[in-house]
């Protein structure tokens, strides 16, 4: 028999005396059922089995006078007889025994006047595993326990006691972390007895939890986790109750949508007993009070703990998990994610079908978590398409052999230690509307070979305090865990020159520039930021790129080039004269791009090839949409008569052709 049962039987004992003193008309009633419980529950023999009751003494420190008010106060929920035979006892006719009741079953004992001290201030008491509630007087308020201590004192793991979220065990990739002397100081502190609070702090909650998982593995304890506020004392007094009833190490999820963008939260263990984990955002808790306190902030794990990662997820396919490993940048965590995935795809067995279900996996867990104003692409778009100068087509080929080729000059030749160097790669495109920013970034995506993220910046860019933070974090970490190419388009609306404080919004203005640097200098993958006029970035980040690329208005044989790459030759009307177009109208590329598209649906409508009419037409819309009139098309007569000039197509055309000019 366990102690808790040993305990039940003592008070009905107790409970069968004091009802045979008891004048009312259910006395007799209670005192037969009470007989007939004790018939059917025979006492049994001592047990070494260690119950959540001899838990919860050893850990609160409670004398057996405690353990029988919590006995007592939990008998109501053990079966509905001892809740009816309260009821006929309360004052108020409630289903739950009195302080009264209490001390007239435990005073003969143990003393009145010792028992109604510890219900004034006894342990049990003092951490909120017994409670005393109403607003009668003192001896008729009723006796309860804490919120699912009692079906975690009967051994049960459901209800208010169970664990949310569920993480289990250390994951393959944190070993060494584990071994950081500031981890190694914590795994310490949570396997004694005392007070110590282990704050974990980073911007991802999976990857906090993953590090509470590993602590706890390395503890020796299993996990009890739930979600409370780090201010919220009563909430952290009910986890770390339950958490010694079950033997387990209690850990607080502390993110919330206000810890990520609200004021930090003042830390509130004082009804706690023993070790805490606390996990939350990195600045939203903040520490008060004398006791010990250990803050580890979470740091992205290195490639060779990637590595590792992934090769013991495909431990048969060595070849697949290097280059996941190169690929994508991901933390343990979110690894052993994407392996529950691949588990449900057994029909994924070669390096291939793995990668596309890897990146699947990615992609479908990323995009929920967007914000409106970005999303997520996979470009498809060659070098071919992309006209511009020779000397810029190599800074952009330059920049992807940059990216492809980091595990070399960083880890292997060592220069991220030597010389500080960053991993990622950061670009500035500027330029006019029109002038290929876009499609160069669709290009960059598509040579390195992974997905797009198009942030639109100035539809992120919220009113409210906070909430422009919220939304890139959300953005930065879906681009780090799919590795895309971030694309940050009207990127002076955050990253423009930092005005005077002179109110609070510019104070806070200024603060999201500077949380917006941070994140872009601390990017592992390739994110280009697009403005129309470079002269309205800030020049803190324009320092901090590692190239800046200027799209100019294409000069005429790159017009003839990006006429002839929208408008092919096959659905060309004869006559159609791409050299005139591309001479006489100095345009960008997008323009162009829309004016075939355009001319080629009036086409289409007609039943026909496209005709310079139509282009003319299409193009003179371009023209109206930037509030331009466009050059009226000179007469044919005028051309031949000599009196403007006529264009040299065979030089046009062997300037589009040259080296310099191609892609």
């Amino acid at each position: 028999m366990s102690e808790l049962d040993a305990a039940i039987h003592l008070l009905v004992e107790r409970l069968s005396d004091h009802v045979r003193t008891v004048v009312a008309p259910e006395a007799q009633r209670c005192a037969d059922w009470l007989r007939e419980w004790t018939e059917l529950h025979p006492r049994g023999g001592p047990t070494t089995h260690i119950g959540g009751l001899e838990r919860l003494r050893d850990v609160l420190d409670l004398v057996p006078a405690e353990l029988e008010l919590i006995t007592l106060a939990g008998m109501p929920d053990d079966d509905s007889g001892f809740a009816s035979v309260f009821r006929v006892l309360h004052p108020r006719a409630v289903g739950r025994p009195t302080v009264g009741l209490g001390l007239r079953l435990l005073g003969p004992t143990y003393g009145e006047r010792a028992v109604l001290a510890l219900l004034h201030e006894g342990s049990a008491i003092a951490t909120r595993a017994l409670e005393i509630t109403g607003d009668d007087a003192f001896t008729e308020r009723s006796l309860t326990l804490l919120d699912g201590l009692w079906p975690t004192l009967r051994g049960l793991q459901t209800g208010a006691a169970a664990n949310y979220p569920d993480i289990d065990g250390l994951l393959p990739g944190l070993e060494d972390w584990l071994e950081e002397p500031l981890v190694a100081d914590a795994v310490t502190a949570l396997q004694h007895p005392a007070r110590t609070v282990i704050l974990i702090l980073a911007q991802d909650e999976t990857v906090a939890l993953g590090r509470c998982a590993a602590l706890a593995s390395a503890a020796g304890a299993p996990p009890l986790v739930q979600r409370c506020a780090p201010d919220d004392s009563l909430a952290l007094a009910r986890l770390s109750v339950l958490a010694a009833a079950r033997g387990h190490l209690p850990i607080a999820v502390a993110f919330q949508p206000e810890a990520l963008t609200g004021p930090a939260r003042g830390l509130n263990p004082t009804l706690v007993t023993g070790p805490l984990i606390i996990a939350a955002p990195a600045g939203s808790v903040a520490l008060i009070g004398p006791d010990p306190v250990i803050g580890i902030t979470v740091a992205p794990v290195s490639p060779a703990d990637q590595r590792r990662a992934w090769h013991s997820i495909l431990p048969d396919q060595p070849e697949a998990a290097a280059d996941l490993a190169a690929r994508h940048s991901l933390d343990p965590t979110t690894t052993a994610q994407l392996a529950v995935d691949l588990g449900r795809r057994p029909d994924r067995t070669d390096v291939a079908g793995i990668q596309a279900a890897v990146t699947e996996s990615i992609r479908a867990r990323a995009s929920s978590a967007l914000p409106a104003g970005a999303r997520l692409t996979t470009p498809d778009a060659g070098w071919d398409r992309l006209v511009l100068p020779y000397g810029q087509t190599d800074v952009l080929d330059e920049a992807v052999s940059r990216l492809e080729h980091q595990q070399i000059v960083l880890e292997d030749w060592d220069l991220g230690q030597v010389a500080r160097a960053c991993r990622g790669v950061r670009l500035l495109f500027s330029g006019p509307p029109g002038t290929g920013k876009s499609l160069a970034t669709e290009v960059v995506a598509t040579a390195i070979g992974t997905d797009l993220l198009v942030v639109d910046v100035a539809n992120i860019v919220s009113k409210w305090l906070g909430e422009t933070e919220k939304n890139l974090g959300a953005i930065f970490d879906v681009a780090e865990r799919t590795q895309a190419v971030l694309f940050l388009d009207e990127a002076d609306a955050l990253f423009g020159s930092r005005t005077k404080v002179s109110d609070a919004h510019d104070r806070y203005a200024n603060l999201e520039t500077a949380y917006l640097l941070q994140r872009v200098e601390r990017f592992n993958g390739l994110v280009v930021l697009a403005t129309n006029l470079r002269q309205n970035i800030d020049p803190a980040f324009s320092r901090r790129m590692d190239y800046i690329v200027e799209f100019e208005l294409p000069d005429t044989p790159s017009r003839l080039r990006l006429w002839e790459i929208h408008l092919p030759a096959e659905i060309r009307a004869p006559g159609v004269d791409l050299d005139e177009l591309a001479w006489r109208h100095a345009v960008p590329g997008g323009w162009i791009r829309n004016a075939a598209i355009g001319a080629a649906y009036l086409a289409a409508r007609e039943g026909g090839a496209v005709t310079y009419g139509q282009l003319l037409t299409a193009l003179r819309r371009e023209y109206a949409k930037d509030s331009r009139s466009m050059p009226e098309d000179p007469p044919r007569s005028r051309l031949a008569a000599g009196s403007l000039p006529r264009p040299d197509r065979r030089a046009i055309r062997a300037l589009a052709a040259a080296p310099k000019e191609s892609t």
